[in-house]
């Protein structure tokens, strides 16, 4: 637990693995449709999934944006846009 904004919040450790790294540990070699919704880390997940993206291995994807700049909580269009 640790002590945020004057209340106690729960943390846990998670593992992390890339995009690419989970497709190769589970035999993915193409991806119909991948979505996204992980606030603001859209593009770590694109970028995890570089090899896949260099091959063609994903047909579509669908991730939430934001089209105002001023809004900070989702990944604004023109980044996610620029990373394919």
């Amino acid at each position: 637990m640790r002590f945020q904004g004057g209340e106690y919040e729960e943390t846990k450790e998670i593992s992390v693995r890339t995009l690419d790294a989970f497709c190769e540990q589970n035999g993915i070699g193409h991806i119909d449709v991948l979505k996204t919704d992980t606030e603001w880390f859209d593009l770590d997940v694109l970028k995890g999934g570089e090899n896949l993206l260099k091959r063609q291995g994903i047909d579509f994807i669908i991730s939430k944006s934001a089209f105002r700049p001023s809004d900070e909580e989702q990944t604004h269009f023109c980044r996610l846009n620029k990373c394919l």
